[in-house]
């Protein structure tokens, strides 16, 4: 009977356990662009720089006079025949990811879409077009940006 009592009481105690763990708040991140302004201007010139990088390669990227850092070409990849996208990662940034991709229209025009992102920051920058010719990167909060796939 003891033995039963005990083997009882184990199993509430982790039933317990288990849903405070479960509560427990494990989301704590912090602004990473607090610094940077709120948005920055580039042109499309820029833009076509960044579709021209090679993989594997490290270059000096530069957007604007806001935005000057050293990143690794991971990806530049043709997914259809009028969707290219390139990935860079900045290294000194804690591994924050620019993605750009460069969309070709029905009409041969293009339109850029693209982010910077790290994974540990509650903001984030999105590409948006302004005017023809001119696009800037505005920043956003990431829970804006990603849908939350946590399970509640």
């Amino acid at each position: 009977m003891k033995t039963l009592i005990n083997l009882s009481f184990i199993a509430i105690s982790c039933l317990l356990f288990s849903q405070a763990w479960a509560q427990k708040e494990t989301n704590n991140v912090n602004s990473f662009f607090n610094n940077a302004p709120a948005r920055f201007e580039l042109s499309t010139k820029n833009l076509e720089n960044l579709m021209a990088l090679t993989p594997g390669n490290t270059s000096i990227i530069t957007l604007d006079n806001n935005f000057s850092q050293k990143g690794t070409v991971l990806s530049n990849t043709m997914k259809y025949e009028n969707l290219q996208s390139v990935l860079i990662k900045f290294e000194a940034l804690d591994n924050t990811l620019l993605q750009v991709s460069k969309i070709t229209l029905a009409d041969h025009s293009y339109k850029y879409v693209g982010r910077i992102m790290n994974n540990n920051a509650a903001d984030a920058y999105e590409l948006i077009s302004e005017k023809s010719e001119k696009y800037a990167f505005k920043k956003v909060e990431m829970k804006n940006v990603l849908q939350d796939c946590s399970y509640q």
